[in-house]
């Protein structure tokens, strides 16, 4: 019975080319979007860590001022601890936001490390460009990829830094992986120079910075560790995570692995609809031969076989294709991370999650063939011989009761009734309009909204304004704070200026290790850089602080509560007056007034600037205008959400989101063309009567067109209101993890209503592309 059972379902695959192509189509898509998804998220990590291990890189760095800390109690102490792998030495640095390029200042502090001699094991670089030498040579630098990207820096250009009259040329000999620094969102970035190059480019006075490299056995043996540390020693510095290294880099790769995974699942809803769907009709039409095959033989459970065998043979097919569709879309994602990565290869294989997503995708495929299937089993030989359709039980029929007048053409009555013949697939039809409709303006809304985190950074909690200023306090005849701002507030082409400092603190909480934070010190309101709260309010007392929303869920932190800190080497308590959202610490910080530092330490003062001209004011001229003013104690730059790290990363997520909107497009174009087919099949009768009373094929595709748009004007009208309203909750879950509960969603008026017409023309051309496949 195998043969014939495995000859009748070949056949019946060859009987229907098209529609058999239809349900292959939509399988294949929406494995294209499940696997990749699936796949993404249980090993999107593997990069990262693939390289972190292949290079040996450090779990924790450590950086701090010799003169406050003990380097050699410190190594002698780490030395002995069982989780310590191995220790670097003190590694001198320096860290400038003066850097230049062709006359252009690159944009970000970037932290100048001695690269020590013997450094060969330990946080190993790999070079994508330049010589075979172990470490550069004196006036040479070797810079990480991104930086070389982010300003089309090549082998044997220079950089130049400011040192006194004549600025210091660095040739950059190499391009390399920094297994730290390795993503253009990490400020500061990393740059490794000569050793003992480093008093060339300040005094000797002013290199007192030490970072120490600490490889351990596993990531999970930072916390005990740095616990113990604190118990030991009074560390007092900066110190860097492998956790931050990681959650850098991975963050919006999983925001993007997530939203697949979401709209993956209902393309696969889409997608076993579109199977039960077209296995009930075959069966239906099928009706008379199913009635032969048990007449010769064919038990039921053989005639489920049959419908069984068809489908699986087309999903196979299906999925043997959307395998490489699958593993050509990770590449491409794989891709972008190697080139942030700066990688030329990973070894990692994302093969395995696939085969077994698809094979879990083909069970439940099974699955509902056999049960959309089960009606087959069932039918009677005899009543399917001698009337070749199901029996109709006491069932009423739906008609749609439209008064036929003069004003109502003749084909919107029919095709309204066309229409709710088939009420169970029209069903089907408006959710996949709501669903391809509600993906299209989330994609474009979504990505609309990152795009505009220049125009509204003040959202994204970044301060809003033009230009970032830093002054430069360790010159020679440098300005101090109250000149430098009020020579700024002369200037007519300023509107407002928000000046702050950052600041680092060591949180002291019971139940956790003690942890360092960096936050910010406003001399002014917040509120006029046009920050606000999520709750509460911004400091101004000196016993006053807010929160960022990572921190204040960390330590389990609401407005009301006090939290203390080792701050300025003073132990201080402050009262939690307000809790606030920000991208760019990832979600963790905090923000004091300038009232609560001078408290600590009369002499802080701001050396950040955030400046914000008046309308019509060019930008770059006057960037060029206030560097040329103040020379060498300022340092201008772009803002943080206009440089072209974050810039990058946002075209990365809006090409993602796009990808994702033109597969739910596709399977919106399967499900029209489906349905379209079938209730032409459906219709032959009622078409073959029109066709003799004179109606010409252009009034049956009218008709046509009102049956199918109707749906579409139906799904329109839900999905879009539904994208606007879910999309900020969507989307607050998903970036939650870098800071923005409340996401900041702006509507693209235009292309969100610009896609009504263009959906409805969609429609129509498959419409008519499928009437005339039918005829």
């Amino acid at each position: 019975m195998v043969k014939p059972i495995l000859s009748t379902a070949w056949k019946n695959i060859r009987r229907r080319p098209v529609q058999n192509l239809l349900v292959g189509s939509s399988l294949m898509v929406a494995a294209i979007l499940f696997s990749p998804a699936v796949a993404m998220i249980a090993g999107i990590q593997k990069p990262f860590d693939t390289m972190f291990d292949r290079l040996n890189a450090s779990h924790l760095l450590l950086q701090f001022d010799y003169r406050d800390v003990d380097s050699h109690r410190l190594q002698n102490w780490l030395s002995q601890q069982d989780e310590v792998v191995s220790i670097l030495n003190p590694a001198p640095t320096f860290a400038t936001t003066q850097l230049r390029f062709q006359e252009e200042q690159i944009d970000k502090t970037v932290l100048l490390v001695e690269r020590q001699e013997g450094n060969i094991d330990h946080d190993q670089i790999v070079k994508l460009q330049g010589g075979n030498q172990d470490h550069p040579a004196p006036g040479e630098i070797w810079i990480p990829k991104h930086l070389a990207q982010a300003y089309s820096i090549s082998l044997g250009d220079s950089l130049k830094l400011p040192t006194g009259s004549v600025p210091f040329s660095l040739v950059v000999e190499a391009i390399v992986v920094d297994p730290h620094f390795n993503s253009g969102l990490m400020n500061p970035t990393r740059a490794w120079v000569s050793s003992g190059t480093l008093p060339y480019f300040a005094p000797i006075t002013d290199l007192h910075q030490v970072l120490i490299g600490i490889r351990l056995r596993t990531p999970e043996d930072i916390d005990p560790l740095w616990s113990r540390l604190h118990d030991e020693i009074d560390f007092f510095g900066n110190h860097f995570e492998y956790s931050l290294f990681k959650s850098v880099f991975m963050s919006f790769y999983q925001i993007l692995a997530v939203i697949m995974l979401v709209f993956a699942i209902l393309s696969m809803i889409i997608a076993m609809m579109v199977i039960h769907t077209t296995q009930q009709n075959v069966i239906l039409s099928d009706y008379r031969n199913i009635g032969i095959l048990k007449s010769i033989g064919f038990t039921p459970g053989n005639v489920v076989s049959i419908y069984m065998l068809t489908t699986l043979l087309i999903a196979l097919i299906s999925f043997s294709i959307a395998a490489a569709g699958s593993y050509g879309l990770i590449l491409f994602i794989l891709r972008s991370m190697i080139n942030t990565l700066g990688m030329a290869n990973l070894d990692v294989s994302f093969i395995q999650p696939i085969l077994f997503t698809l094979a879990g995708l083909l069970l439940l495929t099974i699955a509902v063939t056999w049960q959309a299937s089960r009606k087959a089993g069932k039918t009677s030989a005899t009543e399917a011989l001698r009337s070749g359709q199901p029996r109709q039980g006491v069932k009423r029929q739906i008609r749609l009761a439209l008064p036929l007048t003069s004003r109502i053409p003749i084909e919107a009555f029919l095709g309204s009734n066309w229409l709710v013949h088939g009420h169970r697939r029209v069903l089907f039809l408006c959710a996949t309009w709501t669903a391809a409709v509600f993906v299209l303006v989330f994609a474009i809304n979504i990505g609309y909204s990152f795009s505009l985190i220049r125009m509204n950074p003040a959202h994204w909690g970044l301060e809003k304004g033009d230009i970032l200023l830093t002054r430069n306090p360790n010159i020679m005849l440098a300005l101090d704070h109250e000149a430098l701002l009020g020579r700024l507030r002369s200037e007519p082409d300023i509107q407002e200026i928000v000046s702050y400092s950052y600041e680092t603190a060591t949180i002291l909480a019971n139940g956790f290790p003690p942890a360092e934070l960096v936050g910010r010190v406003y001399d002014e309101n917040p509120k006029t850089a046009g920050l606000d709260n999520l709750t509460g309010n911004h400091p101004k007392r000196a016993d006053e602080i807010s929160l960022c929303i990572g921190t204040s869920e960390k330590y389990q932190k609401l407005v009301g509560d006090s939290i203390q800190m080792l701050i300025q080497g003073q132990i201080k308590h402050f009262t939690i007056c307000g809790i606030y959202q920000d991208i760019s610490n990832l979600g963790q910080g905090f923000r004091l007034s300038t009232t609560a530092l001078n408290a600590l330490n009369p002499l802080h003062a701001p050396v950040i600037y955030t400046v914000q001209l008046k309308t019509g004011v060019n930008t770059g001229q006057a960037r060029i205008y206030l560097q040329k003013l103040f020379g060498e104690t300022v340092v201008v730059e772009k803002t943080i959400s206009e440089r072209e790290n974050v810039q990058g990363v946002i075209t990365n997520m809006k090409i993602g989101l796009y990808l994702l909107a033109s597969f739910f497009l596709l399977t919106l174009t399967i499900a029209i063309f489906n349905d379209t087919l079938l209730s032409l099949k459906e219709l032959v009768k009622e078409l073959t009567i029109l066709g003799a009373i004179g109606w010409t094929p252009s009034q049956i595709l009218i008709t046509l067109l009102f049956k199918n748009l109707a749906p579409a004007f139906l799904g329109i009208s839900i999905g879009i209101p539904l994208a606007l309203l879910l999309g900020p909750t969507i989307m607050g879950n998903l970036t939650s993890g870098v800071g923005i509960v409340n996401f900041p969603q702006h509507v693209n008026n235009w292309s969100t209503f610009g896609t009504i017409p263009g959906l409805f023309l969609l429609g129509s051309v498959i419409t008519w592309m499928s009437f005339k496949f039918f005829r």
